[in-house]
């Protein structure tokens, strides 16, 4: 009989790609029918636009009290996740660290502004840049 040899770990890359599976579905509930009208106006796929969504939120999830610091959180009147505001060309240099396509950039900052309208009244201008904070920051790691 062997002895107990404790609970299975999976690899680091196995893990990553569950974690990033996990963030993925979060991101899919989160933001729903919104990704398919942006799939319609831009020229990116459902996944497409899901994965770099997920990408989004990894990486301001990663520089979130820097980027809190830049903007202003905005109230969501009871709504799920987190808005911030922030100075125009913020999401543009989240786009650039998660090396998305010019295509699958615009689709983001798309569904980014339409959510941050939606749920926190940002005004229709293009005077600022929403990150919507799909997931807790523990969810994420």
């Amino acid at each position: 009989m062997e002895p107990d040899k404790g609970p299975v770990r999976r690899d680091d890359d196995e893990a990553a790609a569950g974690a990033a599976t996990d963030v993925r579905a979060t991101v899919d509930w989160y933001f729903g029918d919104l990704v398919d009208q942006v799939v319609a106006d831009c020229g990116v796929s459902h996944e497409q636009l899901i994965r770099a969504l997920a990408s989004i939120e990894q990486e301001a999830s990663a520089r979130r009290d820097q980027l809190a610091e830049r903007g202003r959180v905005v109230s969501t009147a009871g709504a799920p996740g987190e808005v911030l505001a922030l100075p125009v060309g913020t999401l543009q240099v989240l786009t650039r660290a998660c090396d998305l396509s010019g295509e699958e950039a615009e689709a983001v900052r798309s569904v980014h502004r339409r959510m941050a309208r939606a749920i926190a009244s940002l005004p229709e201008d293009d005077s600022t840049d929403a990150v919507v904070f799909a997931a807790e920051p523990s969810d994420l790691h």
